[in-house]
Formats: structure tokens, C-alpha cells, sequence
């Protein structure tokens, strides 16, 4: 404690200098680098404390280290730098890459242990790609989690050692993480089961040790269900991870409820993504209120999981009808992705046009259209950019953003701009997987439906639309259900003998009772715009 109070001032001062003296940053730079070993503990505190460029000095400074002071430095800074900050993101890279080249180091002088320096090594990869997807890297984060599972895989047969097992199941489960990360879902989700099989064979043998890894693991598997269309199975994974950390929660709140509140946003998005909305309300307003009180507490490390929390929520409380509410809340999540982004923008990016997407909806509801469209423009532009860098992860989020620019420019406009509405759509790109291809082709066919011309151009879409909505997964129907119904709507008002299956009268049923009659106001644009008009409760 005497060592910081000597210390943080200076570095206090220093972090002030950084904002307001750009041009002495050379000769801060050569001062952290004198003295780093002696602040080296302090600058993470400091940095948090006060926001400034106190973070890239250090990490240009780190870099012109000689070894041992690296080596040091990097010693005693890696517990501090463990969990995901929007201020360190860039130093904890640095960090890691030098534990992990020192790491490659000691095992290429094949140490009489070499299974326990190759443990060592597989982690530093590890912590490694954790940190380089931090910093929006995940092509880089994927390579060095491939790295860190192929060079523990040749050990796993003759490694019968609980702690090596959870080592590789862990690693396992990272690399899982990485390849969802950059799109390859498929792929994920099959090196996600290994790590559950592993991490639930120990739990069983000793829960107290193993249990929080095997949670761990249900809620990313359960996510990769998801991801793959496979909602419905997710589910019960979810539930078993949200029962594991509520037990672990109780007994030991600071070390688990976080994953505590993870677990329940990832069970709410589950119930939501079959249909089962007040359940999901429910458990995402848990998640709320866990998150809520721990960003007070920390805004560095959990205001990102807060702001997910907010919008899961959000969404929820659209889902049965509170959208003045639902607006609120996906407004505060926007504004915190919106700092977020500022500070750190290859991390945040996609976060926050996930915000700004989910906040045109929110707009939408409430029949704000111009206010919508111009939210759902910037989520566009952005996903644009990403989908360029990494077209199999972002391609789809482009391609959608699109269709609601369109679909909302559609809502705003009396009447079609130089020929707009006639505008063909584009092609989908060939980097979407066919199960989200087709959840695009849905979402074309009602878009063109609704920028017809003509009727008998309507109704091939209001048909088309139709027939693509029986192949899609329920995981896919949900979240599309309002589109769905404007198609059916259409057609059971002005050719309801051209209704080949009785789904929709229910499906319409359920939904109005489930927002009490309380219908989004783009809805009523909708049937206005198409000429028909919505059946009561009793249809």
C-alpha cells in the first residue's frame, strides 16, 4: 500500500498529461520504460482510475523492455489483467504474446518435464487468443487456439490426469469459442461437446473441483445449439448450467455471479428463441439486476456484459408487449455500446451495431420510422465494414441490416422515391451457411411482397415467403413470427382460400395474446400499406 501511494500520483499525472499533452508522449513513454518495475502494478489501477492514453504508453513502453524487465512486468501484471477490460485491452495482447513466447522458450530447451511445459505452453496460446479477441482479432485468436489444442492433443491418450483432462477441455472449449467467433458454427459446436464430456466425466468424480467448468461449458454448448438452429436442444443445457451456478453463486457470490448472470441471460435468450417469452423476461430481468450492480461496481470489466443484458432484455419486454419499456432499456444499452465503441472500436464494434439494430427495432414499435432507419443505417455501414474482414461471421448481419434499411424506408415512405421500391434486392453472398440463407430468402420474399407493384407480384411473394417459412427451423421462425404473420395476414384477408395449412390462425392467436392485443405500431403500417386488416383475438 506505501509502494502505491509513492507511485500513483506520478502516474496520475501522467495519465492527465497523455490527454491534454499529446506531444509529450515520447518522453512519458521513456519514462514509464526507466521505471516500470517499479510501477508496473500500479498502472493497471491507475488506468482504470483515470481514462487516458495511460494504457498505450505502457504498452509502447513494455515493448522497448529489455527481457528480464518484460519478464517481470509480465509476472506481476497477468492476474490483473485476467478478466476482459475496455481500457487494457491492448496491453493484456502484450502481456500474453511475451508469456507466450517465453513460454515457446522454455520448451524448446525440452525441459525434463515436458508435458508439463507443454501444458504451460497450450495455456499461454490460450490466454493468448483470449486476448487477442478482445481486441477484435479473431482470425489471429482462431489460429492461436488451433495452436494451443494441437499441441496438447497428442498428449490426451496417455494423459489419464484430472487436471490435464481439464486443461484440454478447457482449451477445447476455447477454440470452440474462436471458430464461433469468425462464423465456422458447424465446426464449433462439435469441439464444444468434447469439452462438455470431458468437464461433466469430472464434475462427476469431483464436483467441487470441476463443477464450474462443466457449467461453463453447458452454457457454450448450449450457445453453439443455438448458433446451429438447434434451439429447442439448447434449452435444457442451458437449465442445467443456470441450476450448477446458482448453487455455486449462493455459496461464493464474488467468485460466481457473474457466470451466474451469464447463464441466466444465455437461458433467457433460449426461452425466447422457442417461444416462451414471460419465462424469458423473467430470467433476463435476473440478469439485469446481477449485472446492473456489479458494472457499479466495476464498469471496466462488466459494463459490456450489462449492456448484452439490457438488450436480451429489451427484447423481451417487446416480446409481450411493454414497448415503451423495451425502448428505454435498449436505449441505455446503446449508449453504453455507443462509449464502449469509442474506446475500444475493433472490439466493440459488432456489439454496437447489434445495439443500434436493436434500438431501430425498438423505434419501429412505436411507429418512430425515420429515427429507425437512420439506427438501422449505422448498424448497416458497420456490418458492412466487418463482413469485408470477416465475411463468414458478418455476412448475414450485412445482408439483414440491409433488408431492415429497406424494410423501414419502406414503412416511412407514402409513396416509392425515384423507383426505389422496384430496386432488386442483391444476391445472397455465398459465405452465409444454408441454414441462415435460408432465413434470408424469407425475409427477401416478404421485402418484396411488400415493394410489389403490382398484385400478382405481391401475392408470388406473400406465396414464396410462405413456402420458405415451412422450411425454416423454429429457432429461425421465432424471431421472424411478425414477418411471417404480415404474409399470412395478407393472404387470409384477400385470397384465404390460397392458404395450404392452418398454422397461422394459431400463430396469430398466441401472438396477440401474448402482448395483450398490444400490436406493434409498424404492424398496423403494414396492413395499412397492403390493404388488409388484422382479425381479432378470435380468428
Amino acid at each position: 500500500m506505501g509502494q502505491y501511494s509513492l507511485q500513483s500520483p506520478a502516474l496520475t499525472v501522467i495519465a492527465r498529461l497523455s490527454i491534454h499533452h499529446t506531444d509529450f508522449n515520447d518522453i512519458l513513454v521513456a519514462g514509464l520504460r526507466r521505471n516500470f518495475r517499479k510501477c508496473c502494478q500500479n498502472i493497471v489501477a491507475v488506468a482504470l482510475e483515470t481514462p487516458s492514453e495511460l494504457a498505450a504508453l505502457a504498452c509502447a513502453a513494455f515493448r522497448d523492455l529489455v527481457w528480464e524487465d518484460q519478464s517481470y512486468a509480465a509476472r506481476e501484471m497477468g492476474a490483473d489483467l485476467k478478466y476482459e477490460s475496455v481500457e487494457l485491452g491492448h496491453l493484456a495482447y502484450e502481456i500474453f504474446l511475451f508469456r507466450k513466447n517465453k513460454a515457446y522458450k522454455k520448451l524448446a530447451k525440452k525441459p525434463k518435464d515436458i508435458v508439463g511445459a507443454k501444458q504451460d505452453y497450450a495455456q499461454s496460446l490460450t490466454n493468448l487468443s483470449v486476448a487477442l479477441s478482445r481486441i477484435g482479432r479473431n482470425v489471429e485468436a482462431v489460429g492461436c487456439a488451433k495452436e494451443a489444442l494441437e499441441v496438447l492433443q497428442p498428449l490426451v491418450k496417455n494423459n489419464i490426469d484430472d487436471t490435464f483432462q481439464a486443461i484440454y477441455a478447457s482449451v477445447l472449449g476455447n477454440y470452440s469459442t474462436r471458430l464461433n467467433a469468425v462464423g465456422r458454427n458447424e465446426e464449433a459446436l462439435s469441439f464444444v461437446q468434447q469439452a462438455v464430456a470431458i468437464h461433466k466425466r469430472l464434475a462427476d468424480k469431483d464436483s467441487g473441483r470441476f463443477e464450474p467448468g462443466y457449467a461453463t461449458s453447458l452454457n457454450n454448448y448450449a450457445n453453439r445449439l443455438s448458433d446451429t438452429g438447434q434451439s429447442a436442444e439448447a434449452l435444457g443445457f442451458a437449465q442445467q448450467a443456470v441450476t450448477i451456478y446458482k448453487q455455486l453463486a449462493d455459496k461464493d457470490p464474488g467468485s460466481f455471479e457473474p457466470g451466474y448472470a451469464t447463464s441466466l441471460s444465455n437461458y433467457a435468450n433460449s426461452l425466447g428463441e422457442i417461444g416462451q417469452y414471460a419465462e424469458a423476461q423473467d430470467f433476463a430481468q435476473q440478469a439485469v439486476a446481477i449485472r446492473k450492480r456489479l458494472a457499479e461496481k466495476n464498469p471496466d470489466r462488466f459494463e459490456p456484459d450489462y449492456a448484452d443484458s439490457l438488450n436480451n432484455y429489451a427484447n423481451s419486454l417487446g416480446e409481450i408487449g411493454q414497448y415503451a419499456e423495451a425502448q428505454s432499456v435498449a436505449q441505455q444499452a446503446l449508449a453504453i455500446h455507443k462509449r464502449l465503441v469509442e474506446k475500444n472500436p475493433d472490439r466493440f464494434e459488432p456489439d454496437y451495431a447489434m445495439s443500434l439494430n436493436n434500438y431501430a427495432i425498438r423505434l419501429s414499435e412505436a411507429g418512430q420510422y425515420a429515427e429507425a432507419q437512420g439506427s438501422a443505417q449505422q448498424a448497416a455501414a458497420i456490418y458492412e465494414r466487418l463482413a469485408v474482414k470477416t465475411p463468414a461471421r458478418y455476412e448475414f448481419d450485412a445482408y439483414n441490416s440491409y433488408f431492415n434499411v429497406r424494410f423501414l424506408h419502406w414503412l416511412e415512405e407514402i409513396q416509392p422515391v425515384n423507383g426505389g421500391w422496384a430496386e432488386p434486392l442483391p444476391p445472397l453472398p455465398s459465405e452465409i451457411a444454408a441454414h441462415q440463407q435460408a432465413e434470408l430468402r424469407f425475409y427477401a420474399a416478404v421485402l418484396q411482397a411488400c415493394l410489389a407493384v403490382s398484385p400478382k407480384q405481391r401475392r408470388e411473394g406473400v406465396q414464396q415467403a410462405l413456402t420458405v417459412w415451412q422450411a425454416l427451423a423454429p429457432a429461425q421462425q421465432n424471431p421472424a413470427l411478425e414477418y411471417y404473420l404480415c404474409a399470412w395476414g395478407w393472404l387470409n384477408h384477400h385470397e384465404p382460400t390460397a392458404l395450404t395449412e392452418p398454422a397461422g390462425a394459431e400463430l396469430w392467436r398466441r401472438f396477440y395474446q401474448q402482448r395483450q392485443g398490444r400490436l406493434p405500431h409498424w404492424l398496423h403500417t403494414v396492413a395499412e400499406r397492403l390493404n388488409f386488416t388484422w382479425p381479432d383475438e378470435a380468428a
